[in-house]
């Protein structure tokens, strides 16, 4: 397991701050730095040792102040994980990588009705890329252990072949509540991604090959200069069938 390097803080910072000018200058409001520093802790959490596949799409989703507030109870992951594996980071954000997100069972100062579904189309994903058995999913109590069984060993068969999760910027594109920002923000924000913290982050991984969630995601990154990738799917609750092929042989292959 990886920790979030330095360096790349100092480029996250940077590509947040102008994401927060844009944001503010077209009455958004926008996701605190330590926030951002926070989804990429967990990211990096399961960064593999050499990533070989990179899967870039807007796969993380507004988490706000009062989330941010929120912990993973490290006690109900006991018993589950490797005996002697380190623990992932306890923050509560709003990334399938986030243990808590989509489990409420495991989080402590959760407020009252607070929302958590969780993006259970990126654990089919995962699935998929990964050939692991069907997550056992589901709300109730009951198969908790066998459902954070499955996601951590399925984020463990991602790293042992190589197969890395990023966000296409580091602000969240969709906001919630079948609420996105508008597409001229979001091709700006990619713009500031690609310029700033994810060519640093991307040039920091050898020799992979990169794909795509989303369409809109491609057409946006396509036209970037100095971008290249091996092509994109679509998001996981549209199209199942188009491109799959050729990303399935890549994750696949040595």
């Amino acid at each position: 397991m990886s920790e979030l390097p330095q360096e790349s803080v100092t480029h996250l910072r940077r590509t947040h701050a102008a994401g927060v000018k844009l944001l503010a200058s077209r009455g958004f409001g926008a996701e605190a730095e330590e926030v951002a520093i926070q989804i990429e802790r967990h990211r990096w959490f399961w960064r593999p040792s050499r990533p070989r596949i990179l899967l870039v799409a807007e796969s993380h989703v507004f988490t706000s102040d009062e989330d941010s507030a929120i912990r993973i109870d490290s006690k109900m992951l006991k018993g589950i994980g490797r005996p002697k594996a380190a623990p992932p980071p306890d923050t509560f954000v709003r990334l399938v990588y986030c243990l808590g997100y989509g489990e409420p069972e495991i989080l402590r100062n959760a407020p009252n009705g607070h929302r958590n579904p969780g993006t259970i189309n990126y654990w089919d994903i995962f699935r998929k890329v990964t050939g692991c058995a069907r997550c056992p999913m589901g709300s109730s109590r009951e198969n908790l252990d066998e459902r954070l069984r499955w996601k951590i060993e399925a984020l463990r068969q991602l790293c042992r072949q190589g197969i890395w999760l990023l966000d296409a910027a580091v602000h969240a594109i969709y906001l919630g509540y079948n609420h996105r920002v508008p597409p001229d923000i979001q091709r700006i924000l990619h713009q500031q991604w690609w310029a700033g913290y994810g060519r640093h982050v991307i040039d920091s991984c050898v020799e992979t090959k990169i794909w795509v969630i989303g369409k809109t995601v491609f057409r946006c990154l396509h036209a970037l200069p100095d971008w290249r990738c091996r092509g994109w799917v679509y998001q996981p609750n549209h199209d199942t069938e188009t491109n799959w092929p050729n990303l399935l042989d890549d994750c696949s292959g040595d």
